[in-house]
């Protein structure tokens, strides 16, 4: 089996694949030029969307892997504050677009890949305060609900990791290095969630 990880992140990484078997090759979509990926540079456009994930080497790279699960995570970098605490978008505005794009991106992976099965993973709560200045309230509002209206309207399968966290048995537990990333006792328990899913649903 191949994955493909569109990841937010470029400290994202894997923690024990042999949880889903030994015959796994992986690839990850990754930024390499800077320390995120958002869905869309809402900010550099007119119209929103002039400048996004589809048009780097990475994304293309990952449309030729030839994978048979594709992984999507998107959209926690999007939640950012600035400076001054303010959101950077006005989400209100930016939502349609957010939501556009992400289909746009499934769609394409449809198209190139249409034997693979894709999955949206919902973002997990950041904690404050955090050096990415990231609201987990924009998270709760805005981003998670489009992942879910995303994913139903896409006839694509969920792997809800946001609101497994979210259960008492996490909510509190030191899995984060910095309240963002997550430290290596956080990895091992998405590891094991996501393992879980794949062999459970797919």
């Amino acid at each position: 089996m191949t994955l493909d990880y569109a990841v937010s992140s470029s400290n994202a990484h894997v923690v024990n694949a042999t949880m889903v078997g030994t015959e796994l090759s992986l690839k990850f979509l990754k930024d390499t030029g800077s320390s995120t990926i958002t869905l869309t540079d809402y900010t550099n456009n007119d119209k929103y969307g002039s400048y996004t994930t589809f048009a780097k080497e990475e994304y293309e790279a990952s449309l030729e892997f030839g994978a048979d699960l594709i992984i999507i995570m998107l959209g926690t970098n999007d939640a950012t504050k600035i400076e001054d605490g303010e959101p950077k978008y006005d989400w209100d505005e930016v939502a349609p677009a957010y939501k556009r794009d992400y289909l746009e991106l499934i769609n394409t992976y449809k198209t190139v890949c249409p034997n693979a099965d894709i999955v949206i993973m919902t973002s997990p709560a950041v904690r404050t305060p955090n050096p990415n200045l990231i609201s987990n309230d924009i998270l709760e509002d805005y981003t998670y609900p489009l992942q879910l209206q995303v994913a139903k309207e896409a006839g694509v399968k969920l792997v809800d990791l946001r609101a497994y966290l979210n259960t008492p048995e996490f909510a509190t537990r030191d899995i984060y290095s910095d309240n963002v990333h997550f430290n290596e006792d956080g990895a091992k328990i998405v590891a094991q969630f996501v393992a879980k899913f794949i062999l459970e649903s797919v």
